[in-house]
């Protein structure tokens, strides 16, 4: 049978509404709650340069914002959850947050600070490093 639905030859491409591609990744990390005692296993799957994709064992218990460690550097964001279904949790990182122990700048640390943690960001994670 058919698929009366086609799509017309002048239809635009379909987009998916994200603000920047998404790279195919498998790194293993752990979400850090606030209270730094409870952490849970997970691995990034795919990655942007606005959040990631987690898949997890469960994500029943997860909080709406948490921290991620990423990867062997063991890299730190502050993420907050956009959607989750029973395995994946689609996360944005919030950039406008203070981490107590990580190595986010601090307002006062003057914009000096700010640049260096910026280059070293951008040395670490170049792909998603924003393009100039």
């Amino acid at each position: 049978m058919a698929n009366s639905a086609a799509i017309p030859e002048d239809a635009p491409p379909f987009t998916d509404g994200r603000k920047s591609q998404r790279q195919r990744a498998l790194i293993g990390a752990v979400i850090v709650l606030d209270n730094k005692m409870s952490t849970f296993e997970c691995v990034v799957r795919n990655k942007s340069d606005e959040g990631f994709l987690i898949r997890m064992v469960d994500t029943r218990g997860v909080p709406d914002a948490f921290n991620l460690r990423v990867g062997i550097d063991e890299d730190q964001f502050r993420c907050e959850v956009v959607w989750r279904n029973t395995t994946d949790l689609g996360v944005r990182i919030v950039t406008d947050e203070k981490h107590e122990g990580t190595e986010a700048a601090k307002a006062d640390d003057g914009p000096e600070a700010l640049r260096e943690l910026a280059d070293k960001m951008a040395a670490r994670f170049p792909h998603l490093a924003k393009r100039r």
